[in-house]
């Protein structure tokens, strides 16, 4: 039997499928809720109700709190065969939201997709997840996994091939030597036909330099066996992955490493700064290149073809070189610098904690262009949003409390003491928190209080954190209790504290 319908009523039909189309790609896309690859080793297997299991559900709760402000992710709970060391690395370009967003889509996909299973790892387009109960930070064992991204061939492969993998090393080396919190580096170069070539390098921060640059260096060997000409693809392992494509897929940065092909006469962004040179009779010989010009060849001759890089900072790489018998430094400026040569000239005689530098003097803020700062300090929303507030001294604050009570460094043995010092207190492990050299010569309640007005200034929402007038009045609560606790002291340690912290209302902006 065949129904016809009016013409209001398919309009009505097609507007339905419509919107369940539209609905059902935008809750998809949203969702994530397929990885990319993912395995559910079937080595060994956990019962439901063990010891395990619980480990794995705290893991599974407390681990999206653990963000060491770059994306990296780290935590261990329980002890010997029941113990779940877990690790989480967002893409290096992506926001805090949607690493977040996709750690925790991964955590309920695995609970699903791995159900019992002591072993297991999964990667996503923006993060990647892993657990067992080996030992995960510092090791680089060798599991991979290819993921074809691009099945479309190239027309030049050993050409493509060698451009891809000059922008590879040259992506790992810029990576390796992200210190302990970040290694990621994005970029892309000229290949075949003018053909941009896009690439990232990532390893958790927890590599050594040494073991990442392996890590990497392992899998980009991989390239030209594994893809064989192919226009993009992904190689992961659990603790490095290289990608690339035709197609621009990261979000792009100042900080993305761009390798241009030698145009005949380029007028770069540079800096030429003489280097004194002593002659026989102890004078220094200047030269002065302000009325120069260089072409981008004669910039490549000066540099020997930028071979040597003697520094690198927020707001340029400085190379070596040489005109004539003169040692000159070659500064490519970055986009974000606004000064130049006489930011160029300050830049040596300022004192390098962090934010000092020359400001424009117009249009002065408190909101930066370039993330400055000494690692293991800075406020984590401060890399979302450039901007510094009350709260973001407050945070830092409380790192240097945590050093206080641990008597440990911010970065120790590639270890950041906000994470390392949350993992402690969410196993109510406050003696191994505390530092040793007290010899347990402390009131515990008091240490606890302490701990956690330490945690709550390093709370990765700014908004939950204290004032600083709410951070002294504990402190001062603090001492009271501790000096009850061992009698009158030589001096009125409270008289002290108050003479010493309310002068200190709030912090400057620096």
């Amino acid at each position: 039997m065949m129904i016809k319908l009016g013409r209001n009523q398919i309009l009505l039909w097609f507007s339905f499928v419509f919107v369940y189309l539209i609905i059902n790609t935008t809750t998809t896309s949203l969702a994530q809720s397929d990885p990319l690859y993912f395995n559910c080793s079937n080595l060994s297997n956990y019962t439901a109700n063990s010891v395990y299991e619980t480990n794995l559900n705290t893991t599974f709760e407390i681990l999206p709190t653990t963000n060491n402000g770059f994306g990296f992710y780290n935590l261990s709970t329980g002890h010997d065969i029941d113990r779940v060391n877990a690790l989480a690395l967002c893409r290096g370009d992506v926001n805090p939201d949607i690493c977040l967003s996709c750690l925790n889509n991964a955590i309920g996909s695995m609970r699903q997709l791995c159900s019992y299973k002591i072993d297991a790892m999964a990667y996503y387009e923006y993060c990647s997840f892993i657990y067992n109960n080996a030992t995960l930070l510092g090791n680089t064992d060798p599991w991979f996994y290819t993921y074809m991204s691009e099945l479309q061939n190239t027309t030049n492969v050993e050409w493509f091939n060698g451009d891809l993998t000059q922008l590879m090393y040259k992506l790992i080396a810029q990576a390796s030597n992200g210190g302990p919190l970040k290694k990621f580096a994005s970029g892309n170069t000229t290949g075949p036909n003018f053909t941009t070539i896009y690439a990232l390098v990532q390893c958790t921060p927890d590599l050594s330099k040494e073991l990442c640059d392996g890590c990497l260096d392992n899998l980009t060997n991989k390239i030209p066996d594994v893809f064989n000409g192919k226009a993009g693809g992904t190689v992961f392992s659990h603790k490095c992955n290289i990608q690339y494509d035709i197609k621009l897929f990261f979000n792009e940065s100042n900080d993305a490493l761009v390798i241009p092909p030698p145009p005949p006469s380029t007028q770069p962004s540079l800096v030429i700064s003489p280097r004194p040179t002593p002659d026989p009779n102890g004078r220094d010989e200047l030269i002065d290149p302000r009325n120069q010009s260089f072409t981008f060849l004669d910039i490549q001759r000066i540099t020997d073809s930028f071979n040597t890089v003697i520094g690198k900072g927020s707001f340029g790489t400085v190379f070596n070189g040489y005109i004539g018998n003169n040692q000159v430094a070659v500064k490519m400026l970055s986009e974000s610098s606004a000064q130049g040569y006489r930011e160029f000239q300050a830049e040596a005689k300022l004192a390098d904690f962090g934010l000092s530098r020359a400001f424009a003097t117009e249009g002065a803020t408190h909101v930066s262009t370039v993330i400055c700062g000494t690692p293991g300090y800075l406020d984590p929303q401060y890399y979302t949003t450039n901007r510094l507030t009350e709260k973001s001294d407050v945070y830092s604050f409380g790192v240097v409390l945590l050093e206080l009570i641990t008597g440990r460094k911010a970065i120790s043995n590639d270890m950041y003491i906000v994470n390392w010092a949350k993992s402690m207190v969410a196993e109510g492990n406050i003696e191994k928190l505390i530092d040793p050299r007290l010899h347990g010569d402390y009131d515990i309640n008091t240490a606890w209080k302490v701990v956690e007005l330490a945690l709550t200034c390093v709370d990765n929402i700014s908004s939950k954190r204290p004032t600083m007038n709410d951070v002294v009045t504990d402190i001062k609560s603090c001492v009271k209790a501790d000096k009850a606790l061992h009698g009158a002291e030589q001096y009125d340690l409270n008289r002290h504290m108050s003479l010493c912290l309310e002068s200190m209302q709030g912090p400057n902006l620096r």
